[in-house]
């Protein structure tokens, strides 16, 4: 009786867990406008500004998941109710990707697993310093992306040495 009792409790958080593709995490998809971002989330969301005009960032609690979300105005105007998902990240363990991989597993993994189905890159991390309006390295961390050509996306792993620490499915603009 305690076993079939662990059992489909098992089965209960496994169908609770989110995963993550090169199009979307969980029930958000990319280019999701921010309503319908809100309605999954039954609240309002609380923006905060980007690196630049056209994006602002929010960090959100889905079901004891952290998330954080980048819009971008899809206009001139800047308006709140043209914003759209441009990107979403987590550091969250419980969420993998459709092959099961996520925060913790190694940059051989990931290699082992997508060189032969997608296009990928690995790169030095770089992050935006508003003061100097520069990227600056970040010393020991790297990028691991695969891009899906066909849908303008990209699945990025942040490696600190050599291990997933983030997440982050996001459009690709191209070379």
């Amino acid at each position: 009786m305690l076993s079939m009792l662990i059992f489909v409790s098992s089965m209960a958080v496994g169908q609770d867990r989110l995963t993550v593709s090169t199009m979307k995490m969980g029930p958000f998809k990319l280019q999701m406008n921010k309503q319908d971002v809100e309605k999954i989330l039954n609240q309002k969301i609380v923006l905060a500004p980007g690196d630049d005009e056209y994006y602002k960032t929010a960090d959100v609690n889905y079901k004891d998941y952290l998330l954080t979300f980048i819009f971008q105005s899809m206009t001139e105007s800047n308006n709140p109710d043209s914003l759209e998902v441009y990107s979403i990240s987590t550091k969250d363990v419980r969420i993998k990707t459709l092959s099961g991989l996520g925060i913790g597993n190694t940059k051989q993994d990931l290699f082992n697993t997508y060189s032969d189905k997608y296009d990928i890159s690995l790169f030095a991390t770089y992050i935006y310093n508003k003061a100097t309006e520069m990227s600056e390295k970040v010393p020991g961390t790297r990028t691991f992306s695969l891009t899906d050509n066909e849908l303008y996306t990209q699945l990025q792993f942040t490696l600190v040495n050599n291990f997933v620490t983030e997440i982050t499915v996001s459009m690709n603009e191209g070379d």
